[in-house]
């Protein structure tokens, strides 16, 4: 829940600034988050990783934060610096003329934001996780408004980005008071004799997550590189997203997944493991796929009714909602639940350069689609060779039928064919518009839930017990 509020705050935030700025400075405002994109899930992941692997013991929960604490100090000072003195080459890179005291100003709510990063894990080990909602409701509004409130009332980017600080300042001053009792009761040599491994083990974890991370932003950064133009960056990156739900509901499922998937490959049970993938995999398709292809059909109604135009960016939209079908597979959730995280960084770094070489000639063969053509391509090959890599750990060899069932989703395959037959239908007599879209979609929606009532109630009782706290707001870029 505390991750969903992010993210559909992230497009709340979208969908307002198209409103309410020209797309030239929104695709200002977006060249300024470019960075984050990459460098705040990395700090974010890795150091909830070390929290929620060092925490688990309630005895060394102080000395655990207290490590975050300090950690997410040197992280975030480190994004400061990256932003503060790279500006020169940023500048080149992203054709950000002009925006220098944006990008200053920037550089600061990084940093707070790099040191913040640590709260919602923080109230997870201190067992507050009650208060994760409302912290993610608090912070996401506010952050909200910091952002909206002065682009309506006309200020500038300069002053917009000022005002952004204010918050990750905020969390900052709320974190140190409320871990007061943790970093005040740990000793100076508690913390020198482990922070030689917390450094090692929070190192791999960022390596991991940059190739990973870096790989799907990779596109936007070629984009950015290749087109001085803010407008059509605006344009491409409005594409260039995910439907929120469906993300927030693929990241629960993997979660659960992992925590399931790590105790029986404990306990040998392969069989059990891969028929609990099975069932996600096919159950998870069969909800979510005839949406996809819902928002394929209809993706420039989308763009309308969600960012009042933008029905350029509905090609690259297109493109990524193919990006989320390789993912029911959840081959890279196997190799981390068999503690093969190496397995996954090397995946991850051939996609990074599958998309990075596929993205610069995609811009010059195809144009704009192109790099998200890449990302898709790259995509595949990641989640491919993760499967290669999850059925060598295997004792045996395992058939695609293990991951995936054509007969369990065959309700889906039927419903998807139906609503394509009625929309070339209707298309042949009537325009298509927003409302005939929301129409569909509210068809939908009560078809799915009559026909997989029993899979939604399954799946909901497997993600209950999932607790995602982790959430960053950089799709708000």
């Amino acid at each position: 829940m505390a991750r969903s509020i992010s993210i559909f705050s992230a497009l709340a935030v979208s969908m307002i600034l198209t409103r309410i700025i020209t797309v030239e400075e929104l695709g200002q405002y977006r060249t300024i988050w470019i960075l984050y994109g990459v460098l705040g899930p990395v700090v974010t992941g890795s150091l909830s990783g070390l929290l929620y692997y060092r925490g688990s013991d309630d005895s060394k929960r102080s000395e655990s934060i207290t490590l975050g604490l300090l950690l997410s100090s040197f992280l975030g000072v480190f994004m400061f610096l990256i932003v503060w003195l790279g500006f020169p080459w940023w500048e080149t890179l992203f054709h950000a003329e002009g925006l220098y005291v944006a990008f200053r100003n920037f550089s600061i709510y990084m940093l707070f934001s790099g040191f913040s990063s640590v709260i919602e894990s923080v109230f997870v080990l201190k067992h507050r996780n009650k208060w994760l909602f409302t912290h993610n409701l608090i912070s996401n509004s506010f952050e909200v408004s910091s952002i909206v409130i002065p682009f309506y009332l006309g200020y500038s980017l300069e002053v917009v980005s000022f005002c952004m600080i204010a918050a990750p300042l905020l969390r900052s001053i709320f974190l140190i008071f409320f871990t007061k009792s943790d970093w005040t009761s740990v000793s100076w040599n508690q913390i020198k004799k482990s922070l030689p491994f917390d450094i090692r083990y929070v190192g791999g974890l960022m390596l991991v997550s940059i190739a990973g991370t870096a790989s799907v932003n990779m596109d936007s950064w070629f984009v950015r590189w290749f087109y001085a133009n803010d407008a059509i960056f605006a344009h491409y990156v409005i594409g260039a997203r995910k439907i929120p739900f469906i993300s927030a509901l693929l990241n629960a499922a993997a979660s659960a997944l992992l925590i399931q998937l790590g105790k029986q490959f404990k306990e040998q049970k392969f069989k059990e493991s891969f028929a609990t993938i099975k069932m996600i995999s096919s159950t998870l398709f069969s909800i979510i796929a005839p949406f996809l292809v819902l928002f394929l059909l209809f993706s420039e109604q989308l763009m309308q009714l969600l960012f009042g135009g933008f029905e350029s960016s509905a090609p690259v939209f297109q493109v990524y909602l193919g990006t989320v079908v390789v993912h029911f597979l959840f081959s890279d959730t196997i190799l981390l639940a068999l503690g093969k995280s190496n397995l996954v960084f090397w995946a991850s770094a051939i996609e990074l350069v599958v998309n990075a070489v596929l993205s610069v000639c995609f811009l010059y063969w195809i144009g704009f689609t192109g790099p998200a053509w890449a990302t898709l391509i790259a995509h595949i090959v990641y989640i491919l060779i993760c499967k290669f890599l999850a059925d060598s750990q295997m004792p045996q060899k395992v058939p695609f039928s293990d991951y995936f069932s054509i007969k369990y989703a065959a309700k889906s395959f039927l419903v998807m064919a139906i609503l394509t037959g009625l929309f070339f239908i209707q298309t042949s007599y009537y325009q298509t518009s927003v409302y005939v879209f929301v129409s569909y979609l509210v068809v939908l929606l009560a078809i799915q839930f009559v026909i997989f009532k029993p899979q939604i109630i399954q799946l909901k009782s497997i993600l209950s017990p999932v607790k995602v706290g982790d959430s960053d707001f950089d799709e708000k870029m």
